[in-house]
């Protein structure tokens, strides 16, 4: 059972390959898809195209620790009542 499972996603895998077909329309926009259009050229993928993206190193920032009071908030719910909705 396992090998027929196996067998079937390798073959549905290797028919997901598709065509992208590059156009152009009269305003000048480029439109990629993957049907083909009466004036569509396909595109060829052989590159990588996986996006790369290098996150550099963050700075260590040196803070200042201030001597100022805390400030000390209170919060009082005036409405509504205690018991009431």
């Amino acid at each position: 059972m396992r090998l027929i499972i196996l067998i079937s996603l390798l073959l549905l895998s290797a028919q997901s390959v598709a065509t992208v077909y590059r156009w152009v329309d009269e305003n000048g926009k480029v439109h990629y898809s993957d049907e083909q259009k009466n004036n569509a050229e396909a595109v060829e993928l052989n590159e990588n195209t996986q996006n790369n993206m290098t996150i550099d190193t963050p700075t260590k920032i040196n803070v200042i620790p201030t001597t100022e009071a805390s400030i000390n908030y209170t919060i009082s719910i005036t409405s509504p009542q205690e018991e009431a909705t």
